[in-house]
């Protein structure tokens, strides 16, 4: 998930922080999914210009 490394992270604080803006929508889609009780997995790629890293996603209901 593409997110804001500009912000550091503390107890409390708002999650739309640290979510990209261009990320918002899928988040909450995502987040909707998994409060009805469905895991969600996700492989995704991000590029970072010179350099790319695969990262893994979970989702899951409490």
């Amino acid at each position: 998930m593409p997110y804001n490394d500009d912000v550091e992270m503390h107890p409390g604080m708002n999650i739309m922080q640290f979510i990209d803006a261009n990320y918002v929508a899928d988040f909450i889609n995502n987040c909707s999914i998994t409060l009805s009780g469905e895991s969600i997995r996700l492989e995704l790629l991000h590029n970072y210009g010179v350099s790319s890293s695969w990262f893994i996603e979970s989702y899951d209901p409490a």
